[in-house]
């Protein structure tokens, strides 16, 4: 299997902060299993498995996916050719703000600055997105599927070439 930068499975209040994460084939951060209370902060997440340009070679290789957790909070954080920038799935009362990501890579079903699939109470604020068009390979660049209670707020999607997906 493919090899994450940082794992967090089942452990209450852990802390990613003030580091720079750079993964190939994997995840940047990558948190599952009932994890509680995680939060990412002061950090930068490069996917250096990217090819030149176009959608990356699998969908797994996220800058940062949080699957069945709770009360995640990611600030200040600078995401770039992530087959998603972030995915959550499962993830109640999560917060993302002070967001930079860039050329989301695909492929589909992800090319996504965020996606939040089946969370509750989410809250996604002060963000900006650049997708250049002849590097990125998006989607729906903010996606809020499956779920009740988001608030998406003072942001700016700059590029989407996706064939699906919509800004």
């Amino acid at each position: 299997g493919a090899n994450h930068g940082i794992t967090i499975s089942g452990f209450t209040g852990v802390q990613i902060r003030n580091c720079a994460i750079r993964h190939d084939t994997g995840k940047g951060i990558y948190a599952t299993n009932g994890s509680h209370s995680l939060s990412v902060d002061h950090v930068t997440v490069l996917c250096i498995g990217a090819p030149a340009t176009g959608a990356n070679a699998n969908t797994g290789m996220i800058n940062i996916e949080c699957q069945s957790c709770s009360s995640v909070t990611i600030s200040n954080v600078s995401l770039t050719d992530g087959s998603s920038n972030i995915y959550m799935a499962i993830c109640d009362n999560a917060h993302v703000f002070n967001l930079n990501g860039y050329n989301a890579r695909g492929p589909f079903p992800r090319g996504q600055l965020v996606q939040f699939n089946q969370c509750n109470t989410t809250l996604l604020t002060d963000f900006y997105c650049f997708n250049d068009f002849d590097i990125s390979f998006t989607e729906d660049n903010v996606n809020c599927y499956h779920g009740d209670n988001h608030t998406v707020m003072r942001g700016c999607v700059d590029g989407n070439n996706s064939i699906n997906g919509v800004g």
